[in-house]
């Protein structure tokens, strides 16, 4: 660790590198929490509902249709969040290359 005339302390490039690593690990994506958060409401939707298909009140068709449509919808979110993430973060770097 070296320390500029100005009192701000250097990391070596490998300890900043350890640290940035670190500090990205910790971050959790938009694109991971909004589909788990919906992933887990569908699970507990469908568990609440499962009484009516056991009863027989709902055919199986419309219960496991609409877990499946559901869950595809959650899987195409989850990717049209992370095609948005990746262009934000492009649009970034391409920012900060100009300045």
């Amino acid at each position: 660790i070296r320390q500029f005339r100005s009192g701000v302390l250097a990391l070596p490039a490998y300890r900043r590198a350890a640290a940035v690593c670190r500090k990205q690990k910790m971050k959790l994506k938009r694109s991971t929490i909004v589909p788990l958060m919906l992933a887990v409401y569908l699970a507990v939707m469908a568990s609440i509902g499962y009484g009516e298909y056991a009863a027989g009140r709902m055919s199986a068709l419309y219960y496991f249709g609409v877990i499946a449509v559901t869950a595809v919808v959650i899987i195409l979110l989850h990717f049209n969040l992370k095609r948005r993430e990746r262009l934000r973060r492009e649009r970034e770097n391409n920012m900060n290359k100009l300045k």
